[in-house]
């Protein structure tokens, strides 16, 4: 079932015999403010009939496309299935059958880390014996050894998440909003087309969650990648939401 709205679509899927989630699609602007046309950044995504297996004799099967550079809202109960979709397209699960498309390849047997996609984990997945400088400065560089043209990349990045000051603290020295934030600096400085994010605002009182919040709207909004994010119901009704 699919509804249409003014400033997108909200589709509701059955993937199971209980198992529905909501995504609300939000479509990139495609013209500035002086009517030029935008340039998308984003992958279109689609899933064909891809079906995985839940638990005894439950299989989640997910059909659906997402145009390219469009912003989705995923919500849902706990356990039905939100945080498999984004598994499915990183590519830490491998579909029972069925095929999924990024852009125009098929990356169905791709493994994570040949696909055009950043994705940010409930828990960071920060390196707890490197500083922030160094796990952000991973997106850009995976040796860690990083160039004068990285290092002036990375500071920028901080200063704009406003992580300035904080680059030699060590993970356990952060507080949850300042680690979420440096697991989003290695997504920017990766620059992917495509960007998952599961319950980024977790843990987060309600000031962490607007700041990281307007960095989410903000970094969609320069290019417009394809981003993919698991809200609670409670998250959309504080940023002002509607399903």
């Amino acid at each position: 079932m699919a509804e249409t709205q003014e400033n997108g679509q909200v589709k509701s899927l059955k993937l199971g015999e209980g198992h529905v989630i909501t995504l609300r699609i939000e479509p990139p602007i495609m013209h500035g403010d002086e009517g030029e046309r935008r340039a998308v950044k984003g992958l279109s995504i689609r899933l064909a009939q891809t079906c995985v297996h839940w638990s005894g004799d439950v299989r989640l099967c997910y059909d659906l496309d997402i145009p390219a550079g469009s912003f989705v809202t995923i919500t849902g109960p706990s356990g039905a299935g939100k945080s498999t979709l984004l598994e499915l397209i990183a590519g830490f699960i491998t579909p029972e059958c069925g095929r999924v498309f990024i852009g125009e390849e098929d990356v169905t047997c791709l493994p994570p880390g040949e696909r055009p996609v950043s994705m940010l984990f409930q828990d960071n997945n920060l390196f707890a014996h490197l500083d922030a400088f160094t796990n952000a400065g991973l997106g850009l560089n995976p040796t860690g050894r990083f160039s004068a043209e990285e290092r002036e990349k990375i500071y920028q990045v901080f200063k704009q998440l406003g992580l300035s000051g904080l680059e030699k603290r060590l993970p356990a020295q952060l507080s949850g909003g300042q680690r979420q934030r440096v697991a989003l600096a290695r997504i920017l400085l990766r620059d992917s087309p495509v960007i998952l994010l599961d319950e980024p605002y977790t843990g987060l009182d309600d000031q962490l969650r607007k700041d990281l919040e307007k960095c989410i709207q903000d970094m969609w909004q320069k290019d417009f990648p394809t981003i993919l994010m698991i809200a609670h119901m409670q998250s959309l009704a504080l940023s002002g939401m509607t399903m």
